[in-house]
């Protein structure tokens, strides 16, 4: 019992579920009000003390069952009361279906409620709700809402989501002059599934190390670096025109000579310059064709540019864009916080968890094309009329799962256990997580919680489903880390 309402409570916290328009789920006794009484017996309905019988407003699917997500909503209606003309008829109870639901769901209008909200979690682990997303269509503000069209479930009870409308953006006021716009490309064929029988694990884990090295500290090179890779994706080094690249390897520098390993040696170099992100690793090179190799297509890291001095020239460290021999003006490229350190790639895994019956992913993943979308930061309405530079595309993954973000060193804080004691691994922190539990460098971890559809249900407007994005983002809010949580929930 204690471990079902730390659910629901947990559930409720992180963003419940509201409960559906012209029926008040968890109102047993049909009085027009939800009772703690009444959320008890629902639970001991769930955990199959008493029959579904004894609580007909509390299947709000009509499977014959009660679950979390259908507690979750009772526990809404008791803090904020039933909503209006809520008094419930209880639906008919429908055959519960194990393997696929003849025919396709349809199309479900999915309206973003209050309850899609963009908020930012600092190092600290406070959540700060930036706002809710709002709607714009041809330049008119109003309700978000996207339609999803789901196929036919195959025989393990799976069906693909295309999404064929929505609204021309979606916004966020999130605070004074900071406008957040996020325009859906769609639409978008196999965008994700659905699946109507449970079974999958639709978590979703972002991970990433602020701190794998830092360069020339402990033997750690560019090598080193270029080397810790997911898939594809592989680390990259803050400040690559601030450090040294031979000589006094990784100390921060401006000239050449800062880089001398003893005064006047002429050894240094500073600014690591262009070089192999593929191909030959970490060899110099002017271009792609420089890193080819044999056996893989090559890549040069872009050209840095003078960001001051000698604005737009080509560049390797701040020297080189001084408008005259020592004037000490230019800068080469963007500053960076932690110069030398090298960022590890973003890993995505999962949980391991049953997602259960109506759980949704939108994702690039297996042939899916998740949720594309061209996300720009704009002054004042409406998104998409001021000239900007364009918007980046990125494609997002949601899901009704679980979704988790977590910064390994977060904000370069590495070397410590989480009491503060020194570490140089892991098991130095044992003494403080258990046993093989250490981690050495402090963590941000940020989980959020999704809210299922219902296949039974798939085209009610009002039906249920919340779709979560939890993403790690460094040097983010006056250089610290923080995770980006983005909740898409329908009304």
């Amino acid at each position: 019992m204690q471990r079902w309402l730390f659910v629901v409570i947990t559930a409720w916290v992180l963003g419940g579920s509201a409960a559906s328009l012209g029926q008040c789920i968890g109102d047993c006794n049909a009085d027009g009000e939800v009772t703690v009484d009444e959320i008890v017996t629902m639970v001991n309905v769930a955990l199959g003390n008493q029959p579904a019988q004894a609580c007909p407003a509390g299947d709000r699917d009509g499977d014959g069952g009660i679950t979390v997500d259908e507690i979750v909503a009772a526990v809404n209606n008791l803090l904020a009361a039933c909503p209006a003309g809520g008094t419930p008829t209880p639906s008919a109870t429908p055959t519960p279906t194990s393997g696929p639901i003849g025919g396709s769901l349809g199309d479900r209008r999915f309206t973003f409620s209050q309850r899609s909200q963009f908020s930012a979690v600092l190092n600290s682990g406070f959540r700060l709700p930036l706002g809710s997303f709002r709607g714009q269509n041809n330049g008119q503000t109003g309700d978000a809402y996207l339609v999803f069209r789901a196929g036919e479930p195959d025989s393990n009870g799976i069906a693909t989501i295309d999404i064929v409308d929505g609204s021309d953006y979606f916004f966020v006021q999130a605070i004074a002059n900071l406008l957040v716009c996020i325009r859906p490309l769609i639409p978008v064929t196999s965008a994700g599934v659905v699946q109507c029988n449970g079974g999958e694990d639709y978590s979703i884990v972002l991970q990433t190390n602020h701190h794998v090295g830092q360069l020339g500290t402990n033997g750690f090179s560019l090598l080193d670096c270029l080397t810790t890779c997911n898939g594809s994706v592989c680390g990259q080094v803050e400040g690559a025109t601030q450090i040294c690249a031979a000589g006094a390897v990784g100390e921060i520098c401006r000239t050449d000579a800062d880089c001398d390993s003893t005064s006047g040696s002429g050894d240094g170099r500073c600014g690591l310059g262009r070089y192999c992100t593929s191909g030959r690793l970490g060899e110099a090179c002017s271009s792609d064709d420089d890193c080819r190799t044999p056996e893989a297509e090559g890549r040069c890291s872009v050209q840095a540019s003078c960001a001051a001095g000698r604005t737009g020239s080509p560049c390797r460290n701040d020297a080189e864009c001084d408008t005259e021999a020592g004037s000490g003006d230019g800068q080469c490229g963007g500053r960076a916080i932690h110069p030398g350190v090298c960022n590890g790639p973003l890993t995505v895994t999962s949980i391991g968890e049953d997602s259960g019956p109506g759980s949704a992913v939108l994702a690039p993943v297996l042939g899916l094309n998740g949720l594309p979308v061209e996300l720009s930061f704009e002054q004042s309405l409406p998104c998409g009329d001021e000239p900007t530079a364009p918007g980046f595309s990125q494609s997002f993954a949601f899901t009704t799962g679980t979704a988790r973000a977590i910064v390994q060193n977060v904000s370069n804080e590495f070397g410590v256990c989480s009491d503060n004691s020194r570490c140089t691994q892991d098991s130095d922190c044992d003494h403080v997580d258990g046993v093989g539990r250490g981690v050495c460098g402090h963590q941000l971890i940020h989980e959020v919680r999704g809210e299922n559809f219902s296949c039974q249900d798939w085209q009610n407007p009002n039906g249920p489903g919340c779709f979560v994005l939890a993403a790690p983002v460094l040097h983010a809010f006056q250089g610290a880390d923080l995770v980006t949580e983005f909740r898409f929930c329908g009304r």
